[in-house]
C-alpha cells in the first residue's frame, strides 16, 4: 500500500494530551481522513448527553400530552356550559 506524502504511523497516532483535557473527557486525536484534529468525547460524557436528551424528550412529549388533554377538557367544559345556558 502506497503511502500518502506528508503522513507518518506517528502522525496517525493520538497526540499526547494534558491533565486537563483527559479530566475533562475530552480527547484531541488526528484524524487521517480529514488531515484535522477531531475530538472523541469520553464515555461518561456520551452517556450523560444520551440521558440529557432522552428526558428532555420525554418532558417535551409529557408536556404536549397534558396540554392537550386539558385544553380537549376546557373546550368541552365550555361548550356543556354554554349549552346549558342556551
Amino acid at each position: 500500500m502506497a503511502k500518502k506524502p506528508g503522513f507518518s504511523a506517528a502522525a496517525s497516532q493520538a497526540p499526547p494530551c494534558s491533565r486537563d483535557e483527559a479530566a475533562e473527557g475530552i480527547i484531541f486525536s488526528h484524524d487521517p481522513k480529514t488531515g484535522f484534529l477531531s475530538r472523541r468525547w469520553s464515555l461518561a460524557w456520551r452517556l450523560a448527553a444520551t440521558f440529557l436528551l432522552t428526558t428532555l424528550l420525554i418532558v417535551l412529549a409529557l408536556s404536549a400530552v397534558v396540554y392537550l388533554s386539558t385544553a380537549f377538557y376546557l373546550d368541552g367544559q365550555l361548550k356543556a356550559e354554554l349549552t346549558a345556558q342556551a
